[in-house]
């Protein structure tokens, strides 16, 4: 399993000539239309002021495309002077939360900063975004705690986005695990994926673990993954035994998650200058801008801000992008998010997202053949719900189970109501007439980015031991949804 950069290829930007043929963009407008519950896509031409969006409130694994919400976070630290750009840290300190699985991309980094004994924090971060480095991100969220995170993101992102969680961490929950090779099993069987809190627990628990050099040495064997700096181990044997097919459901689930709508809200504002403080944009335009020191890309384009991410095996596939037209000021944003790509298909040869926007921005036959074949989307609500905090106490009467639920509204619509929330043990991961429901409220009305804290308190739980806990939402489905797969996150109580 790996994630990687899919940035725009200077060719193709020279292509911007009548002779331009968007073979890629077709081939990927194509796949979309003939495969609906595999992709997602949201666009907004800004000069000529029209969008398209395509499932573009759907959730969906983010894979490296998340690292944009990184560097804000990054550029706002700098401005409030909780971090220092220039300075020094060593190559080990960088790759203290590293575990494999990046495609080569810690050795790219380094290698491309020609292999020094330290690196500075703008210089990780610069890789982060170039090479889709790993090993940057971990280290930022430890350097600035998650509450710092949420702070900064809360502030800039409209639309939903999970606060970005450890990858390395994640990746030990999909097998990479010295001391439990078969948790993916584990996983699979206790939690609906990135939505279940009990999950995203296990993976901050990981994370803090892996603090310990001793514990992330021990992981990065299960894998046999050695830091560039470092020579092999001819005599290592890999211990993951996580299976293709494991794989793909955690990958597809398990991982931070947004939808294109949030991306192309979120690279509109960086494109337009209208959404950060001066200070922290340019930070942030200086690093995800970075195509433009290379001549050829320069001289076509004024602007232009990417970033891709896949995650293997061939599940994952995005792209998320901004450019300007040097010669016209042209000015669009496209983002486009596949899932469950058969492995057949590759993301740099056969689908091909990262071709979309400069089809948009160079050819008027594909716009119009974009804006009269993408079905037309009517705005509706889209309900999901999270469960923020989970106590269980145990009493003589009994156990207590205390904690917080979070029901948010991510659709560009408001939520008429009234619609209810209901808690409900199960047997099994399936929702019946059998279940028992725990908890039951109303919403009578959810604004558009809107969301309702609920506060949970229940008694006498002993005989709800290792039965599955669901959050169900919109359980009547009362609410004309966008989507109705998100509606009932579980996890097993125990």
């Amino acid at each position: 399993m790996k994630t990687r950069n899919r940035f725009v290829a200077t060719a193709v930007l020279l292509a911007a000539t009548l002779v331009h043929q968007p073979a890629g963009a077709v081939e990927v407008f194509d796949y979309c239309l003939d495969h609906p519950q595999q992709c997602a896509i949201s666009v907004h031409h800004l000069t000529e002021g029209w969008e398209r969006h395509y499932n573009a409130d759907r959730l969906q694994v983010t894979a490296s495309t998340f690292k944009v919400l990184t560097l804000i976070v990054y550029a706002q630290a700098v401005v409030d002077g909780r971090l220092d750009p220039d300075r020094l840290v060593p190559k080990e300190e960088w790759a203290r939360f590293w575990i494999g699985g990046d495609g080569g991309a810690l050795a790219r980094s380094w290698e491309g900063l020609e292999s020094p004994d330290r690196v500075t924090v703008d210089q990780m971060m610069r890789k982060m975004i170039e090479e889709s480095d790993n090993a940057s991100p971990d280290w930022l969220l430890n350097e600035l705690g998650r509450k710092y995170f949420e702070q900064v993101l809360g502030r800039y992102v409209a639309g939903y986005h999970d606060v970005p969680e450890s990858i390395a961490a994640t990746f030990m929950t999909w097998g990479v695990n010295s001391e439990e090779p078969d948790v993916t099993v584990r996983v699979l069987g206790d939690y609906s994926g990135i939505d279940a809190l009990g999950f995203k627990k296990e993976v901050r628990s990981l994370f803090g673990r892996l603090r310990s050099p001793d514990f992330a040495g021990d992981t990065r064997r299960t894998s046999c993954a050695v830091p560039p700096w470092e020579s092999e181990d001819p005599a290592c044997q890999p211990t993951v035994r996580t299976t293709a097919a494991q794989a793909r459901r955690v990958i597809g689930d398990y991982f931070v998650q947004s939808n294109a709508r949030t991306y192309t809200r979120l690279l509109a504002g960086i494109l337009e200058r209208t959404l950060l403080p001066p200070a922290v944009q340019e930070i942030v335009e200086r690093h995800l801008e970075w195509q433009l020191e290379i001549p050829d890309a320069a001289a076509v384009l004024s602007r232009v801000g990417t970033k891709g991410g896949d995650l293997r095996p061939q599940n994952i596939c995005n792209y998320v992008a901004y450019g300007e037209v040097r010669a016209t000021g042209e000015r669009a944003v496209a983002s486009v998010f596949l899932h469950d790509v058969p492995v057949a298909l590759d993301c740099a040869e056969d689908v091909r997202p990262f071709e979309l926007l400069e089809a948009i921005l160079f050819e008027d036959g594909f716009k119009e053949e974009l804006m009269s074949r993408l079905p037309e989307e009517g705005p509706r609500p889209d309900l999901i719900a999270r469960l923020t905090g989970l106590k269980r106490k145990s009493k003589r009467n009994g156990d207590q189970l205390k904690g917080k639920l979070q029901v948010r509204n991510i659709g560009p619509v408001d939520a008429e109501g009234p619609f209810e929330v209901r808690l409900v043990a199960s047997d099994d991961a399936r929702v019946g007439r059998s279940d028992d429901t725990l908890e039951t409220w109303v919403i009578p009305f959810l604004a558009s980015d809107g969301r309702r804290t609920l506060r949970i308190k229940l008694k006498g739980l002993d005989s709800q031991e290792g039965r599955f806990l669901f959050v169900r939402v919109d359980p009547k489905k009362e609410v004309n949804e966008s989507n109705e797969d998100n509606n009932r996150p579980w996890e097993v109580l125990r």
